[in-house]
C-alpha cells in the first residue's frame, strides 16, 4: 500500500464511531463532568461535529486545491481600478461621490483571485512574547504552506470540485462505510442522494456537505434526510 492510500486510510479510519485516536479531555471530577466539556471551556463541545468536521476537511484536501484564502477574500490594492472608476463616473455635481470598490494600500494583490498554495515547505518560528526579549524562537512543529507570488504563509482554503469529481469522492466513502458500517444499498442511496442535492442546491461548500454525511454515519443520526 503507498503511503498516499496509507493516509487515506488512517483518515477514514478515524471516521469510525469506535475510533482509538479519540481525545476526549477529562478535567476535574468524573461523575460530574462529560465529555462534552474540554480543558477549561465552559461552551457545549460537540465531539462527533468537532471530529467529523476535522475528517472532512483532511480527507477533501486530499482531493482538491488548496487556494490562499488572501488572494481569494482579502480586500486588494484597487488603487488603479477606483481610479478608473472615477474618470468614468464622477462629474462636478457629485462633491460626496465615493467608489464602490473597497481599497487596501497596504495589500500585494491587485484583484482577487485564486493562487494555488504550495505543499508544505516553511519551518516557521513561534513567536515569542515581548517579555522574552527575542521575537522568534525554535520552530513550529508541522510546516507550512505560503503562496509563491505574494509570500502568503497561510492554512489553504479548500476548492470545491465539480459536480461529477465531488460524487465520486463520496462514492469512495459510501463504500468505505459500506464495508465498515454493513450500510446496505438502501442507506448508501439515500446519503448519496442526500450529497447530490445539497451539492446542486449551490448553498453548501463540499466540505460542508463531507462534514454533513460523516456526522450523520458516526453518529447514528438519521439518514433518511
Amino acid at each position: 500500500m503507498s503511503p498516499t492510500q496509507t493516509q487515506r486510510e488512517h483518515q477514514r479510519a478515524a471516521a469510525l464511531a469506535d475510533s482509538p485516536y479519540r481525545r476526549d479531555s477529562w478535567w476535574g471530577d468524573s461523575d460530574t463532568d462529560t465529555p462534552g466539556t474540554t480543558g477549561h471551556d465552559p461552551q457545549p463541545f460537540d465531539y462527533q461535529r468537532e471530529r467529523a468536521a476535522h475528517v472532512s476537511h483532511s480527507y477533501h484536501r486530499d482531493h482538491t486545491r488548496k487556494l490562499c484564502p488572501v488572494t481569494l477574500f482579502a480586500t486588494p490594492d484597487n488603487q488603479l481600478t477606483i481610479l478608473f472608476d472615477w474618470l468614468e463616473n464622477w462629474h462636478p455635481e457629485l462633491e460626496d461621490w465615493e467608489s464602490e470598490f473597497e481599497h487596501d494600500p497596504l495589500a500585494l494583490h491587485t484583484h482577487n483571485h485564486e493562487t494555488e498554495l504550495t505543499d508544505p515547505e516553511l519551518h516557521v518560528p513561534h513567536d515569542a512574547p515581548a517579555w522574552v526579549g527575542v521575537e522568534e524562537y525554535g520552530q513550529q512543529r508541522h510546516r507550512s504552506r505560503y503562496n509563491e507570488r505574494f509570500g502568503h504563509i497561510t492554512g489553504p482554503y479548500l476548492a470545491d470540485l465539480d459536480v461529477d469529481e465531488f460524487m465520486a469522492e463520496v462514492a469512495d466513502l459510501l463504500d468505505f462505510w459500506g464495508n465498515t458500517y454493513g450500510l446496505g444499498d438502501d442507506d448508501r442511496e439515500q446519503l448519496r442522494n442526500r450529497a447530490k442535492r445539497m451539492k446542486h442546491q449551490g448553498d453548501h461548500r463540499d466540505v460542508d456537505i463531507l462534514e454533513t454525511l460523516i456526522h450523520t454515519v458516526t453518529s447514528g443520526g438519521q439518514i433518511t434526510a
